[in-house]
């Protein structure tokens, strides 16, 4: 009976699901079918994101089209009636012609929910016109569709851990006890004009360091081109960079602000993010991870993602570029350095590994293995070998020290020099798993430890103790704490919750600086 039951829910689930129409022929398609094409910037593969056919009850998958674009996604169906599944409106498909759907969001509201946003945008139809090119003859009308209102919340689905009912269980009872809090104004918001900015004002840093502008502002990359802004009187805000790119790094300058997104792009404004440019457009299988300035010239530090599931999972190269032209119009190839393949480029709560800081005027690059070091005085390159994996690394504030971390639970490490990487003397590291650490002296340091024992989220603060050796638990961060972004200093300072809501560590303990519950 059981396996009969579970024989009959695939057989129920297989019905209700259709993919790309096999045939490989746009000719021949072209005769029956219609060509719907979206742009998703989120998703790598849109597992989620699926057309549903009104007569026959079926969804139809999409198939990712990078020729067309960076987002463009693209299904040949049947004629017919069609909707987004739990999104109001519907459109009608025919045969030899292109419905274009824009672009679509997917915008968090807490609880494990989102909502489906479509919107139309000038990269969606840039993408649309490569696709009407690609596709030529074979397409006549082109109907461009937009919804009259988002999607109904939808429940983000639940993977599956596939290790047994108790490890099943228990990650139900955690998944419980770290659920976000409902964004109660993101939920009620059924309409464009209350929706899209609450999601901007609500989206959360996705990098922890930020950019510093000339007023001692901070600039915080986050989803589709949304830079969030920290003001010098700690109020928070937001600015749109234009893209509908991930914003996967931020540097400012006085007035200018230069933000790289995960698929290459270097954008960069002149009036705090008033207006923007292009300046260039790396290779699409380039995340620009960071970007500094040390003196007069400009960094830019792109690994190479591996194409897999997750883009932060990174290839074997790195590609560091660099100018010294303000508005960085003249960038260009500096060095090409190797990591080791798989290398994870951003893990949450866990310090960003390929990343660069300046020691007076040499500018460190992390590969891993070593530190790559510059001297940006006679553009002289030289190599400091270290004693284990450099997960991340630190300077202390007054520049004579350096810390490298090795993270890697119970064989997590940590080294420090005091001669700018020439030696190191390996010490006692805080308990694992670590977020990160640096010491600021030989005799006092900080650290942030994840907590991985209790099934709540939860960061321990640190300190070393030079009377014992060794390190000591000081304090912890408030409930759901799982992010800690970066100051000016490069040290881990603000907390993000779960839910979007930012607190600012203080001596009297944490304050609130931005509520999005």
């Amino acid at each position: 009976m059981i396996v009969r039951s579970w024989a009959t829910a695939i057989l129920l689930f297989l019905a209700s699901t259709a993919f790309a129409a096999k045939e490989t022929d746009p000719a021949k398609l072209a005769q029956t079918h219609g060509y719907v094409r979206v742009s998703l910037p989120q998703l790598q593969s849109p597992a989620t994101f699926k057309l549903h056919n009104l007569k026959t009850n079926k969804n139809t998958g999409f198939k990712h089209q990078p020729e067309d674009g960076p987002y463009s996604f693209g299904a040949w169906v049947p004629e017919g009636d069609y909707e987004i599944a739990d999104t109001p409106g519907q459109f009608v498909v025919k045969k030899g012609e292109m419905t274009e759907l824009g672009a679509v969001l997917k915008i968090q509201l807490g609880g494990y929910e989102y909502v489906w946003l479509p919107l139309q945008h000038k990269e969606a139809a840039a993408e649309a016109e490569a696709a009407k090119t690609r596709l030529g003859a074979l397409i006549g009308n082109v109907t461009a569709w937009q919804a009259p209102a988002p999607s109904m919340p939808i429940k983000s689905p639940v993977p599956a851990s596939n290790q047994g009912l108790v490890i099943e269980l228990l990650e139900s009872y955690g998944r419980k006890v770290n659920k976000p809090p409902m964004a109660k104004q993101l939920r009620e918001a059924r309409t464009f004009e209350t929706l899209i900015p609450l999601a901007r004002q609500a989206v959360a840093p996705m990098v922890e360091e930020p950019g510093v502008d000339g007023q001692s502002n901070l600039y915080y990359g986050a989803d589709f081109g949304q830079i969030r802004v920290r003001h010098a009187d700690g109020t928070w805000g937001v600015v749109d960079s234009g893209t509908l790119d991930e914003i996967a790094s931020v540097e400012g300058s006085d007035s200018r602000l230069v933000a790289g997104t995960r698929r290459g792009q270097i954008l960069t404004s002149p009036d705090l993010g008033a207006t923007w440019t292009l300046v260039k457009h790396l290779d699409r299988d380039e995340i620009v991870a960071d970007i500094d300035r040390v003196g007069p010239r400009w960094f830019v530090i792109a690994p190479q993602s591996a194409g897999l599931a997750d883009p932060w999972t990174l290839a074997g190269r790195v590609r560091v570029y660099s100018g010294v032209a303000d508005d960085l119009s003249d960038l260009a190839l500096l060095k090409e350095l190797s990591i080791p393949k798989n290398t994870f480029g951003r893990l949450v709560g866990v310090a960003q590994p390929i990343v660069g800081q300046a020691q007076g005027t040499t500018y460190l690059i992390n590969t891993m293995k070593e530190l790559q070091a510059l001297d940006t005085t006679s553009m002289t390159w030289r190599t400091l070998s270290a004693p284990h994996t450099i997960n991340s690394f630190q300077i202390s504030r007054d520049g004579t020290l350096l810390t490298i971390n090795k993270i890697q639970g119970a064989f997590s490490k940590m080294s420090l020099s005091s001669d700018g990487g020439a030696t190191w003397k390996q010490t006692s590291r805080p308990p694992y798993v670590i977020s990160d650490a640096v010491f600021e002296t030989p005799e006092s340091g900080e650290a942030m430890r994840i907590n991985l024992g209790a099934f709540a989220n939860a960061l321990e603060i640190y300190a070393y103790d030079p009377k014992i050796g060794d390190w000591r638990k000081t304090g912890e961060t408030p409930a759901g704490c799982h992010v800690m972004l970066r100051d000016a200093s490069y040290r881990q300072r603000f907390c993000l919750t779960t839910g979007g809501t930012i607190l600012d560590q203080k001596e009297g303990g944490w304050a609130v600086e931005f509520a999005n519950e």
